[in-house]
C-alpha cells in the first residue's frame, strides 16, 4: 500500500468510526486493534545522541587567539521499534535536511525532500543498531553547492541546522516516510552548529586574602581588624564566566556570584544580601576588593571592608580587570588627562 493510500485509509476509518460511535445503548464501540491500521501505526525510529556529541562546536580561544573544532562528529543511538517482524523490513534510507541562517533553506519554499544521507540495508534482529557516527565535514559534502554563506575557512557556520528524517521500507512495498508527517521528535532528530568562546576561568580557585580596612561595626562584631589572613574560593558554574564566591565579605561566611567578561575585563559581583564589589590596584598577583553592603549602610552601620586577595596558583590577574566603579573613575582620569593636552596644546599655538 502507498504512503497515500495509507493516509486515506486511516482517514476513512476514523470517519466510520465516528459515524458508529454510539449503539443503540449510547455505548461507545470499541476501538480498533492498532494492527488493522497497518504496521506504520506501531512503527517508529527513535534517535538519541550521545551524552557530549549532541552537536557540533567550534571553539575560540580568546587568550591565544586559536580556533578549533571542539566537537566536529555526532554519536547517535538507533532503535527502531515496531511490532512488525523485524524480517518484513528491507532497509532504512536516512535523508538530511540543511538550513543556513540567513541563506540557503532559511525561508520559504523551504526543501523538505533533503537528501539521502545514508542507507541501512542489515537490520539487526533486536532493532538496535550500532552507535552511528556522523562527521561534519559529510555534512558539508552533500550540501557544498546548495549554502549561499562563504564557507572557506569553516565548512559549518554557526546557525547552521541539520535535520535528520528516515524513509522505512517494508517488503511489501509500503513505506513509513517521516518528513511527510508534523515535525516532532519522533519523526526527526535535529542538531545545530555551535559557535562558543573559550575564556581561561581565570576566577576558578581558592585565593588568599588579607583585611586591608574594615568597618568599626563589623570589626566589633566579627572580631575582624585589619592585617587579619583567610582565604576564600570561586567555581565556575556557568562558562565561560559566571562563578559562585564562597566568602563574599570575608568575614567567613555569606555567598555570591560573579560574572567576568574575559575580553572587556568588566567584574560584576553581588553577594547574597546585595553587597558589592570595587576593585581596584590590579598588581600581578594581588588585586584590592572593597566590599559594601548597602542595606546596612543604609541602616546606619559602618558595614564594608576592603581586602586584598592574591592568587595562588602562580598566575598573574589579566591587568584590565575592574568593576563598573572603577571603570568610571578611569574614564574620568582619561578626560581630565586629554583636557590637560588641550590647554597645553593652547598655549603653544598662542605663544
Amino acid at each position: 500500500m502507498k504512503k497515500h493510500k495509507f493516509i486515506i485509509y486511516i482517514l476513512a476509518v476514523m470517519f466510520i468510526i465516528s459515524l458508529g460511535a454510539c449503539s443503540e445503548n449510547d455505548e461507545f464501540d470499541p476501538a480498533p486493534d492498532a494492527s488493522e491500521l497497518g504496521w506504520q501505526a506501531t512503527t517508529n525510529l527513535k534517535v538519541m545522541a550521545v551524552p557530549g556529541f549532541e552537536k557540533f562546536i567550534w571553539e575560540t580561544d580568546l587568550l591565544l587567539h586559536d580556533q578549533y573544532w571542539v566537537n566536529d562528529e555526532l554519536k547517535l543511538n538507533i532503535t527502531l521499534n515496531t511490532n512488525e517482524v523485524i524480517e518484513n523490513f528491507t532497509k532504512i534510507d536516512i535523508y538530511v535536511v540543511a538550513s543556513e541562517k540567513d541563506g540557503y533553506n532559511s525561508s520559504a519554499p523551504f526543501d523538505k525532500n533533503g537528501k539521502l544521507f545514508a542507507t541501512i540495508s542489515s537490520i539487526p534482529e533486536s532493532g538496535v543498531f550500532e552507535t552511528v557516527t556522523i562527521e561534519a565535514e559529510d555534512l558539508y559534502e552533500l550540501f557544498r553547492t546548495d549554502f549561499s554563506q562563504d564557507r572557506t575557512t569553516v565548512h559549518l557556520l554557526d546557525g547552521d541546522v541539520y535535520e535528520f528524517f528516515w524513509v522505512i521500507h517494508h517488503k511489501d512495498g509500503t513505506t513509513y516516510d517521516s518528513r511527510a508527517l508534523a515535525p516532532h521528535p519522533a519523526n526527526s532528530w535535529g542538531v545545530t552548529v555551535l559557535y562558543q568562546d573559550y575564556a581561561p576561568p581565570i576566577w576558578n580557585g581558592t585565593f588568599n586574602y588579607v583585611i586591608l580596612e574594615v568597618g568599626t561595626d563589623i570589626s566589633d562584631w566579627y572580631d575582624l581588624a585589619p592585617g587579619d589572613i583567610g582565604s576564600m574560593s570561586c567555581t565556575l558554574i556557568q562558562p565561560p564566566g559566571t562563578y559562585s564566591v564562597d566568602d563574599f565579605s570575608f568575614l567567613g561566611s555569606g555567598t555570591g556570584t560573579l560574572t567576568h567578561d574575559f575580553l572587556s575585563g568588566l567584574v560584576e559581583a553581588e553577594g547574597y544580601y546585595g553587597e558589592a564589589w570595587e576593585i581596584s590596584n590590579v598588581d600581578g598577583a594581588s588585586l584590592d576588593i572593597k566590599w559594601t553592603d548597602p542595606v546596612m549602610m543604609d541602616a546606619g552601620y559602618d558595614y564594608q571592608g576592603k581586602a586584598r586577595i592574591t592568587r595562588t596558583d602562580g598566575n598573574n590577574w589579566p591587568s584590565n580587570i575592574h568593576t563598573v566603579e572603577a571603570l568610571k573613575k578611569a574614564m574620568v582620569f582619561t578626560k581630565e588627562q586629554q583636557q590637560q593636552r588641550l590647554e597645553k596644546l593652547n598655549q603653544l599655538l598662542n605663544k
